[in-house]
This record gives C-alpha cells, sequence and structure tokens, in this order.
C-alpha cells in the first residue's frame, strides 16, 4: 500500500524567514551592528531618500530596552549602558 502524502502546513502560515524579514530590513537600514564581547554598538544609517526619520524602540539589547532614532543627518540611542560605546561612523564596504 501507498504511504499518505505528507502534511505540510498552510502557505498562508509565515515562516521563520518570513517572519524574520521586516526585522532584517530594519537592522539592514539603520546599519545596526552590536557587538556585546567588545561592549560597542555601531548605528549607521543608509536612510532611503524617501525615509527622512526612523524611531524604533523597546530593542533589546545587552538586558536593555534601547532606542534608536536616525533622521537625515543625526542619530541617537537611549537606554544604552554607560559601558556600551556607541559608533556612528559609516561602516567600511
Amino acid at each position: 500500500p501507498a504511504a499518505a502524502p505528507a502534511v505540510s502546513p498552510p502557505r498562508c502560515m509565515p515562516r521563520a524567514w518570513g517572519a524574520a524579514t521586516p526585522l532584517m530590513f530594519l537592522g539592514t537600514l539603520l546599519g545596526l551592528s552590536p557587538s556585546m564581547p567588545h561592549r560597542e554598538l555601531r548605528v549607521s544609517p543608509q536612510l532611503p531618500a524617501w525615509v527622512h526619520h526612523v524611531e524604533i524602540g523597546r530593542i533589546p539589547l545587552d538586558g536593555q530596552r534601547i532606542t534608536i532614532v536616525a533622521g537625515e543627518t543625526e542619530v541617537s540611542v537611549s537606554g544604552l549602558a554607560d559601558d556600551v560605546r556607541l559608533r556612528t561612523d559609516p561602516r567600511e564596504p
């Protein structure tokens, strides 16, 4: 007798990669690069011309919740632990 076909989840059910896509997009947009072993957070946004301001809050980082505000020429991070260095210089290609 033939085996029953395998049951697969419905197509409308999100997959792990699909659920992570918006978070990866925001991380890329903000140039977010945490390095907690080095106690460093790099934020170097690459905002498209049509985006003038981005604010993202309650981001978990090293036991804290931080808020990142990025504009066309400025970046600020609040809630960052005192011993974590913030770098906003552009990333090397």
